[in-house]
């Protein structure tokens, strides 16, 4: 069972946090930016903010039907960044250090610096994973690029995440139901990820079209993440991917291939010293005060 108040803080902020990346971005786009004379980009996105009220509604259901439910058989479970529902911690190593490496910092930055990289590749090999929707010309660059990134990804992924918890409190709820062993689970991953990609594969053709290679793009991300949510217990790496992916297109569309390797480079070097920096700070705080 799962401590209620502090779940409770962690979805409120989870959905607050959310819901100010769908409207910020836009915001500033809309008057900072050039936008406020292109009043349709409000009605051209109005699906993304459709799909990320749906999402955060439904996944907010879950997430409450999961820290109230009074047994394991109940319906209901989903993730936001929970450690000790990894597989990591859970299967392999349930210890301390475990927690400690999978603490939020630790899977925010790596992921900001794995799918940095992914993205630094990409501009240079011009495979991108999601499409962007339409850039607005009346946009400034600055306003073209937000609008290239929000809402989409963030809607976008709150219901991939709805739909993801959903299926999993399906498995979690069958597997008790019919008293089978934790391999029941695990292996009902498969499918679920097939499903959720081949959700993505429905939705971009829909919404974007596009070739069967770009189909098969969508498809992967959404596949593997499945499992890497699942492994981590945790959401975070699914958000950044798919924002950096768009901003990162949304970049090389709107920019040279060369200012934007040079960006990218510049900004992985300056997480990567942050990073090494805190890590450093915080050892040297605890030996302090072990020698206090």
């Amino acid at each position: 069972m799962v401590e209620v108040k502090n779940e409770v803080l962690k979805l409120s902020t989870f959905n607050i946090v959310l819901t100010a990346l769908m409207l910020f971005p836009t915001f500033l786009a809309l008057t900072l930016f050039g936008g406020l004379e292109s009043q349709e980009f409000l009605l051209k996105n109005i699906t993304y903010y459709g799909l990320g009220v749906l999402g955060l509604i439904g996944f907010t259901w879950l997430y409450i039907r999961y820290i109230t439910k009074r047994s394991d058989a109940d319906f209901g479970y989903a993730i936001i960044h929970n450690p000790k529902e990894s597989i990591i911690y859970k299967e392999i190593s349930p210890t301390q250090k475990t927690l400690s490496i999978l603490r939020f910092r630790n899977i925010l930055i790596s992921g900001l610096i794995i799918f940095s990289v992914l993205g630094f590749f990409s501009v240079l090999t011009n495979t991108f994973f999601w499409q962007i929707p339409p850039i607005e010309q009346q946009f400034t660059e600055t306003g073209k690029l937000i609008g290239a990134t929000e809402p989409a990804s963030t809607s976008e992924t709150i219901i991939d995440l709805f739909l993801l918890c959903l299926l999993l409190s399906t498995s979690k709820w069958l597997q008790h139901k019919f008293k089978a062993s934790d391999v029941f689970y695990y292996v009902s991953l498969i499918p679920i990820a097939v499903i959720l990609g081949l959700w993505r594969v429905a939705y971009h053709s829909f919404r974007y079209g596009g070739s069967e290679a770009s189909l098969l793009a969508v498809f992967l991300p959404a596949f593997a993440m499945t499992f890497v949510i699942v492994i981590l217990g945790s959401v975070l790496w699914y958000f950044i991917w798919h924002d950096l992916n768009n901003l990162i297109l949304g970049a090389k569309e709107l920019f040279a291939k060369e200012a934007v390797v040079t960006v990218m480079i510049v900004a992985i070097s300056i997480v990567l010293v942050i990073y090494i920096s805190s890590i450093i700070a915080s050892r040297f705080g605890r030996a302090s005060r072990s020698v206090g």
